[in-house]
């Protein structure tokens, strides 16, 4: 499931915040134009995609790939006035967290400029979509290199449209995934 699913997942959901915010196409494409074709260096994108940066960076705030993961504690622990013994087990959820307002004004906004200012996919308070700490997945960073060119691939070539303009598209939670449900795409080669 990981490194394949996830990936596609959170492309799906790239592809349609696309198809339903032309506003943001026309500032990705303006980024993504500019860049040379074969340069590959992240590095080099950081200063060159700011918008298309925190695009991603949204996108897997509102849509994490892995909605639910646990933890087992290794020592007694309180969580308000409850204590909790070494090994219990504890479920949470990277989905609510970054949907909490407490952790992210208007969080139901999808709101790429919400990350202006910061560094892209930045490990802020509530957002967790590798999860974090010893089991942080492991391919957080060529996950996001490989959303990134794709996503940059499609966008020079491509124009993505939603079949059924202004229908809203769901989560749909597969066992650990949370993918798009029902979402029709028409991709048009770009004039």
């Amino acid at each position: 499931m990981a490194g394949t699913e996830t990936s596609a997942s959170t492309l799906s959901w790239a592809l349609y915040r696309l198809a339903a915010n032309p506003n943001l196409v026309d500032q990705i494409r303006s980024e993504v134009d500019a860049l040379p074709s074969d340069r590959l260096s992240i590095s080099a994108y950081r200063k060159e995609l700011p918008a298309t940066l925190n695009f991603v960076s949204e996108t897997l705030r509102m849509y994490p790939a892995i909605w639910m993961s646990s933890r087992t504690s290794v020592s007694t622990i309180m969580l308000g006035s409850n204590s909790f013994q070494a090994g219990t087990d504890f479920f949470f959820s990277s989905y609510q967290l970054q949907h909490d307002p407490r952790t992210f004004e208007s969080p139901e906004i999808f709101s790429p400029e919400r990350w202006s200012g910061q560094l892209p996919l930045s490990s802020r308070p509530g957002f967790t979509p590798f999860s974090g700490g010893g089991r942080k997945c492991i391919g957080d960073r060529f996950a996001v290199y490989e959303i990134l060119h794709v996503l940059i691939a499609i966008v020079r070539r491509w124009e993505v449209s939603l079949v059924s303009p202004g229908t809203a598209i769901k989560p749909r939670r597969l066992a650990a995934n949370l993918t798009p449900e029902r979402l029709f795409l028409r991709i048009d080669k770009r004039p």
